[in-house]
């Protein structure tokens, strides 16, 4: 049976960040044995950067779902799971619409087995030297900042925070020694720095859990494009 995805009306209005006003949509993907929802924000101002990040995260999550029910199957009769589950709940970090937006999605997923798994999809889009683009971690930079420079100085503060945590074991016990660039890129752009979302398995067992990790501007150093984060 084909995935039906439909998107609902209107169901919530959202503050202002940084004067900007966001409003969300529910998606759903309709299916006997999942439940599959999403709550997707759509920035009403109308630039490159809007329409990238909203165009960029509604199709993420129409993918997701989709691909989610196809992977998944339907649950066995006998299975003590009814419905399988994938929900996404959004957070906007930071927006100014000429400029930035930065959204996190927290995942929750479902399909059978000893417990739930979260874990976070980011989404950066900005003005870099007049163009809109999506911002992987070396465009918060100056271009005259050599990428790979940038990769090792994120990659030592993050795992040197990590080892202040004793239940960051993959750190502490040296199976953790860099950082994909996936990992690189899963941050988000607040108004005093940027913070990192890491996932559970990424610095320790599951049960160890998930980290937020915060770079302030003083440790990004005078590199960091703060031009990116005035609203004026």
């Amino acid at each position: 049976m084909k995935a039906i995805v439909a998107t609902a009306g209107l169901i919530a209005i959202a503050g202002q960040i940084a004067g900007a006003q966001t409003i969300f949509r529910k998606v759903e993907t309709k299916k006997p044995g999942f439940k599959l929802t999403a709550k997707v924000p759509v920035f009403t101002h109308k630039t490159p950067v809007t329409a990238m990040t909203n165009n960029a995260m509604m199709a993420w999550v129409k993918s997701e779902q989709s691909k989610a029910a196809k992977q998944w199957g339907k649950p066995p009769k006998d299975s003590p799971v009814k419905e399988y589950t994938w929900d996404a709940a959004p957070t906007v970090s930071y927006f100014y619409a000429p400029r930035l937006a930065s959204v996190s999605f927290l995942v929750y997923e479902y399909s059978g087995g000893a417990h739930p798994n979260h874990w976070y999809r980011t989404f950066n889009y900005g003005t870099v030297d007049g163009k809109a683009k999506r911002l992987t971690i070396t465009d918060l930079f100056a271009k005259t900042t050599n990428a790979a420079d940038i990769k090792q100085q994120i990659t030592d503060l993050l795992l040197n925070k990590a080892r202040l945590e004793e239940r960051a074991s993959f750190v502490n016990d040296g199976t953790v020694t860099k950082l994909s660039e996936e990992l690189l890129n899963s941050f988000v752009v607040e108004r005093d720095g940027i913070k990192y979302l890491i996932a559970p398995y990424e610095f320790g067992a599951y049960a160890e859990g998930d980290f937020q990790i915060k770079l302030s501007l003083s440790e990004l150093g005078p590199d960091f494009r703060r031009s990116l984060l005035l609203v004026r």
